[in-house]
Order: structure tokens, then C-alpha cells, then sequence
């Protein structure tokens, strides 16, 4: 459909008081979120693990727009995305990534989407994410070529192929604060 986008976000259960949370979330046509043109609210409970998915529609296709989410008095920081064109498009310009190793790069690809937003003529209508695989390999593993960066993972703890969830923020952290990651206006937790 191209006058919807769905939006999605997780609250955390601590902000629950046992009556589910109340979440809003905001779409408008610049970052600076002055001019809202849609505005839903959930309440979100245990059941579905705190998680909100709300389908703002009546949008324009083939649209920029910017959206954020609102609990309380606190706001998430502004998103970006974009509807799909209008049946009939002469184009639709698509671009996907995959899995990310830390120890293997800039990711350059990252940086080639965040300068292909700043031009409408560039920007494209879909990112599709191939994976979420943060992957680790024993010390002896690693790339250690100039320009490689190391995993913050390696050293004292054992090799594995998959990080366990309770590892990934041991990597989002470096990872965000990185080359690349902050022109897509990733905000990095402390």
C-alpha cells in the first residue's frame, strides 16, 4: 500500500505500572516534526511484550516523512522513512544490506544510503535488511589487515558464531559510535 507505513517500537517493561503503557507515535513531512499530519496511540501490556506497531495512514506515495514515538512526557529520537510509490511508478529503487561483522569494515553501505537520502533524485523507496547476524570468531580468527577494525569481544571470552543477546549492546555501542552508523542518525545509548 503507498499512503501507509507501519511503524514499530518496543517499550521498556519497567515503564509499565500494571495498566499496560500508553504510546503515541507522530509522522510529519520535515525532521523537525512541526507539522504532523498523523498521530496514532496504543497502549501496550505484557501480552505483547511491551511492542507497538501502528500503520499511519492516509500519507502521500512515494513520500519523505518523519516520525517519532511518545511516552509521557518523553520523546524517542526522530525516525525516517518513506512510502512506497504510487501504482504505476516508472521506478522503484530498492537497496538491501546484509549481515555486519565488526571486525570487517566501515560499513560502507550504511554510508552509500545515508548520502543517497540527502538527494531526493538518489534516495530510495525501500531498504530491506537481509539479517541482524553479529557474528564472533576466536582471536586467531580476525582480520588484522590495516584499515579492520577489532571486535570489542575478543580476547578473554571463547569463541562462538552467534553473540548472545545479552553481548549485542557490547557491540551496538562501538558499532554506533562508529565511521559511518551516525549519518543515519543512529543514537547511540551510553
Amino acid at each position: 500500500m503507498s499512503t501507509a507505513v507501519l511503524l514499530w517500537v518496543r517499550i521498556h517493561p519497567e515503564r509499565d505500572n500494571g495498566r499496560g503503557v500508553a504510546v503515541r507515535a507522530e509522522a510529519a513531512p520535515a525532521p523537525d516534526m512541526s507539522d504532523l499530519v498523523w498521530t496514532g496511540e496504543k497502549t501496550e501490556t505484557d501480552e505483547t511484550d511491551h511492542c507497538a506497531t501502528v500503520d499511519a495512514v492516509g500519507l502521500e506515495p512515494g513520500t519523505t516523512y518523519w516520525y517519532q514515538f511518545v511516552v509521557g512526557d518523553e520523546r524517542s529520537p526522530v525516525g525516517r522513512t518513506r512510502t512506497a510509490p504510487a501504482a504505476g511508478a516508472d521506478h522503484v529503487r530498492l537497496a538491501a544490506f546484509s549481515c555486519q561483522r565488526i571486525t570487517h569494515g566501515w560499513f560502507t553501505a550504511h554510508a552509500d544510503l545515508a548520502r543517497r537520502a540527502e538527494d531526493p533524485a538518489t534516495d530510495v523507496d525501500l531498504v530491506l535488511c537481509l539479517g541482524d547476524h553479529a557474528g564472533r570468531r576466536a582471536a586467531r580468527a580476525v582480520d588484522r589487515r590495516p584499515g579492520r577494525i577489532r571486535s570489542p569481544l575478543e580476547g578473554d571470552r571463547q569463541p562462538a558464531d552467534v553473540l548472545a543477546l545479552a553481548d549485542r549492546p557490547a557491540i551496538s555501542r562501538p558499532v554506533a559510535r562508529g565511521r559511518y552508523l551516525p549519518r543515519m542518525a543512529i543514537r547511540p545509548t551510553t
